[in-house]
């Protein structure tokens, strides 16, 4: 399949009188086979760019998963932490109360 000049040329006459409304019933035929050459030359010429686009989003997801999944982990750990920070200042609160002193400030 190649497309010239010719064709397109061809192809936009038969566009122009389809517009008008003129086009016979060869014409449309002609028409219908022009355009699904035409179709099947833009998937083809497309293909590698959408293969490739959709091997880039793939990594992209794959890539979004890992990050979401550390982030779950740095929160988990954060959230560790924090009840590890409560539990130590409960118990120096608790130890400044029964020894009667004030508890420092932070």
């Amino acid at each position: 399949m190649m497309w010239d000049d010719h064709k397109q040329a061809r192809f936009n006459a038969l566009r122009a009188a389809e517009r008008r409304g003129t086009l016979t019933d060869a014409e449309r035929t002609e028409l219908a086979a022009l355009t699904q050459e035409l179709d099947a030359l833009e998937a083809a010429y497309l293909t590698p760019a959408t293969e490739r686009i959709q091997q880039e989003r793939e990594a992209l997801e794959a890539q979004n998963q890992q990050v979401e999944a550390l982030l779950r982990e740095r929160q988990a750990y954060l959230a560790q932490v924090r009840a590890q920070v409560a539990e130590l200042e409960a118990r120096d609160l608790k130890a400044h109360h029964e020894s009667g002193r004030k508890p420092d400030a932070c």
